[in-house]
C-alpha cells in the first residue's frame, strides 16, 4: 500500500531545509558586522601619496558632468549628510536656486558661467563618501557601495581691500560640501564592472590611505591644512564616522587571511609579486624566533598557531585602497571596485629621552580582490 507523507513531516521537512538554506546563507554574511555597516570616509584627489594609474575621463570630467547634468535638472542632488543619523532620515533634494548659490555662480550668461563652473570644478580637491562595506570571509572578497558621493571643494579666503578695491587672498582655506549624489540601488557592485556597459571608467588605479579611526568634522573640512596631531586624534577615537566600525576586526580578517594561506600576500610596491609570510613578518619588524620544531610551517618555519602573538596589529592604523571608478551612465551614481588593500603600520619613533619625535608609516603587504571571480 502506497502511503503520502504526513503534514506533519512536510512541516518538519521544510523546516529543516529551511534551516539547512539559513546556515548556507549565514556563511556569506557580512563579516565585518553589522550586516550593513556604514562608513564615512574622505577621499583626497590631489595630494602626495594619492596616485592614479590612468585617467579614463578624469574626475574633473565626471565633477563637471554631475553639475551640468544637476543644473539641467537630468540629475536630482541632494544635501548632504555629515552623520551616520543623517542616513536615517530621506535625504532632501537641493533645490536649483540654492545648488546655483553652493556652487557660487553669479553670471547667467553662458560663457562666463562656463567658466565660473570650471573654476568651481578646479577646485574640486577631495571628496566625502557615506558608503556601504561588506566582507565576505567565505571567499575573502570585500566590496564598497557607495550610498553617497559628495564632492569638496577647496577655496580661499579673500576680501576687498578698502582702499585699492582690489581682491586680496588671506592666505586661509576652507572645504565646503557642495551637495550630495545619491545611490538608491541597494545592490553591491559585482566584480564585472568592467565590462558592464553601464559603467563608464572615470578613473583607473586610484591609490590613497584611509585613516581606520575617527577625524572629526572640522578638522577634515575647516582645518584641513593643520592635521592634529596623533594624541589629539586618538582622543576622538570613537568612531562617529566609523560608528559601527571594528578595526581590530577588519584587521584581524586580512591579517589572518594571509597568516592562514587562505590569500597570497604581495609586494606592497609590486602588486604583481607575490611574497611569503617571513617577508610579511620581516616588514612588522616582528620579533619572531624562526624555529623548525614540530607544528611549524615547513615553508617558512612559523608556527601558524603563534601567529596573533607574534604581529603588532593594534599598530596597524591606516590602510591604502587601490579601486577603479566608475559612473553609471542612467544615473550618473559613482561606483567603486576594490582591487587590493595594504595595511599600514603606524610605528612610533622616540629619541635618546623617549619622547615620541615621528610616526613611521609602513607598507605591510597588499592583498588583492582582482585575481579572480569572486562570487557572492
Amino acid at each position: 500500500m502506497k502511503t503520502t507523507p504526513g503534514p506533519i513531516l512536510l512541516i518538519t521537512l521544510m523546516f529543516v531545509f529551511a534551516c539547512a538554506d539559513f546556515d548556507s546563507r549565514k556563511t556569506h554574511r557580512n563579516a565585518l558586522l553589522p550586516e550593513k555597516l556604514i562608513v564615512f570616509s574622505p577621499v583626497p584627489f590631489r595630494l602626495p601619496g594619492v596616485t592614479v594609474e590612468n585617467d579614463s575621463i578624469s574626475l574633473s570630467a565626471y565633477n563637471r558632468l554631475i553639475i551640468d547634468k544637476a543644473l539641467s535638472g537630468e540629475l536630482e542632488v541632494f544635501r548632504s549628510a555629515m552623520y551616520p543619523r543623517d542616513l536615517k532620515e530621506k535625504a532632501e533634494v537641493m533645490p536649483r536656486d540654492e545648488l546655483i548659490r553652493t556652487l557660487d555662480l553669479t553670471d547667467p550668461g553662458q560663457k562666463n558661467r562656463d567658466e565660473e563652473i570650471n573654476s568651481c570644478v578646479d577646485e574640486i580637491r577631495s571628496g566625502f563618501f557615506a558608503e556601504e562595506w561588506y566582507f565576505d570571509q567565505t571567499d575573502f572578497s570585500f566590496f564598497k557601495r557607495v550610498i553617497q558621493y559628495q564632492p569638496v571643494r577647496l577655496s580661499s579666503y579673500v576680501y576687498r581691500d578698502p582702499v585699492t578695491h582690489e581682491t586680496v587672498l588671506t592666505g586661509d582655506t576652507s572645504r565646503v560640501i557642495l551637495f550630495a549624489v545619491v545611490n538608491d540601488d541597494p545592490d553591491l557592485p559585482t566584480r564585472n564592472t568592467e565590462e558592464n556597459k553601464n559603467y563608464i571608467p572615470i578613473v583607473k588605479g586610484l591609490k590613497y590611505e584611509l585613516e581606520l579611526y575617527n577625524q572629526p568634522f572640522q578638522d577634515i573640512l575647516l582645518n584641513a591644512d593643520t592635521p592634529m596631531i596623533d594624541e589629539e586624534k586618538w582622543a576622538f577615537y570613537n568612531f562617529i564616522y566609523f560608528k559601527d566600525f571594528n578595526r581590530e576586526r577588519f584587521v584581524d580578517l586580512i591579517l589572518d587571511g594571509v597568516l592562514s594561506g587562505q590569500v597570497p600576500a604581495f609586494d606592497p610596491a609590486d602588486l604583481s609579486r607575490k611574497i611569503g609570510i617571513k617577508k610579511v613578518y620581516a616588514n612588522f619588524s616582528a620579533d619572531t624566533n624562526w624555529s623548525d620544531e614540530p607544528g611549524t610551517t615547513p615553508s617558512d618555519g612559523v608556527s601558524q598557531l603563534d601567529h596573533r602573538a607574534y604581529i603588532p596589529r593594534e599598530d596597524v592604523r591606516s590602510v591604502y585602497f587601490l579601486e577603479d571608478w566608475y559612473y553609471n551612465k542612467k544615473t550618473f551614481v559613482l561606483v567603486k571596485s576594490v582591487r587590493a588593500i595594504i595595511p599600514v603600520r603606524h610605528e612610533t619613533i622616540y629619541d635618546n629621552w623617549y619622547k615620541p619625535v615621528r610616526i613611521k608609516r609602513t607598507p605591510v603587504f597588499a592583498v588583492r580582490f582582482d585575481l579572480r571571480e569572486q562570487v557572492r
